[in-house]
């Protein structure tokens, strides 16, 4: 007899259609306020930042910026994006901050990696 637990079936996987350094340059321009000095502090070029622009949206489903005026605005959409690509942001940074610690305390502390070029065993005197 089958159980409605042996029905179950697993959940499907859905792999992230944006990914973090597309969230990254998106809080960058807001902060900016302007494509071009994002782009330099990203250090690429201004078409391939508005093209990663372009593609999260695309991913999105929805616009997150608006050009008017020769000015740059937030949409609705992106206003209610960028806290929380801020926070995803703080989220990864913190995330790395504490493997890093982790990874140097199981680490020890660091040693030098100067070894003698001729020990006696390999039938060297020393002097």
């Amino acid at each position: 007899m089958l159980t409605t637990r042996a029905l179950a079936r697993p959940p499907i996987y859905r792999p992230l259609r944006i990914a973090l350094h597309q969230i990254e340059a998106f809080v960058i321009v807001c902060e900016t306020g302007m494509v071009t000095r994002a782009a330099e502090r990203l250090r690429i070029v201004q078409p391939a930042l508005s093209r990663k622009m372009r593609v999260l949206e695309q991913a999105l489903g929805v616009k997150l910026l608006v050009h008017a005026h020769n000015q740059l605005y937030l949409t609705p959409a992106g206003e209610v994006f960028l806290p929380q690509a801020r926070e995803i942001l703080r989220a990864c940074r913190e995330a790395e901050r504490n493997v890093r610690q982790y990874g140097r305390m199981l680490e020890g502390p660091r040693r030098s990696a100067r070894r003698p070029c001729a020990r006696p065993s390999d039938g060297f005197r020393m002097a």
